[in-house]
């Protein structure tokens, strides 16, 4: 089994969108800021894990930017585009072209400067690996939707922008690439 992290890679690769129509480039925050939902991306740029690779764990790992104990629920997915570009407008949010894998979280209370991990994403990442169009250090967009947060229920994490070795870290667990899988050597 490997460990790999990433983090992104540039200011812009983490963000927040906030309805109706505000983009955020410099926050990464979700859930419900006074009746707006909001909804943020990460972009794991140079993602080195060869197509149809075993997925064993998977996870993104946040260090909290201020505390709350508001009643947050998101949804996990990620954009199955090629090699996919982070949104640069509200308008480019991916709200089409997403995993069919979602996975609900609900995080627990944070504190200011405490890292806190999401719950098993292992299904999102291997339906993008598994992807025919999927290569060795393509990016990886995965996004946080709000699912229902209380009003004023949010959680804001650092980002690139506050300093990048405290943005976000996607950590997959995997193995080998399965039988049949490209990458994968046959013996006949």
């Amino acid at each position: 089994m490997t460990i790999q992290s990433f983090q992104p890679g540039v200011n812009g690769d983490d963000g927040m969108i906030r309805g109706p129509g505000t983009w955020f480039q410099q926050y990464t925050g979700f859930g419900n800021y006074g009746g707006n939902e909001q909804h943020a991306w990460v972009r794991f740029p140079n993602v080195t894990i060869a197509q149809g690779t075993i997925i064993s764990s998977a996870i993104i790992r946040f260090k909290a930017l201020r505390s709350d104990a508001t009643n947050v629920v998101t949804i996990i997915d990620g954009s199955t585009g090629n090699n996919p570009p982070a949104p640069v407008s509200f308008a480019t949010y991916p709200t089409v072209g997403l995993t069919t894998a979602k996975v609900n979280w609900s995080p627990a209370a944070w504190t200011l400067d405490t890292e806190y991990d999401s719950d098993e994403i292992k299904t999102v990442v291997q339906e993008i690996i598994d992807q025919g169009t999927w290569d060795s250090g393509d990016a990886m967009l995965l996004l946080i939707h709000n699912n229902g947060s209380d009003g004023g229920a949010e959680r804001y994490a650092y980002d690139y922008n506050d300093n990048p070795s405290f943005s976000a870290q996607l950590i997959i667990n995997s193995g080998s690439p399965g039988p049949g899988r490209r990458g994968y050597p046959l013996f006949l």
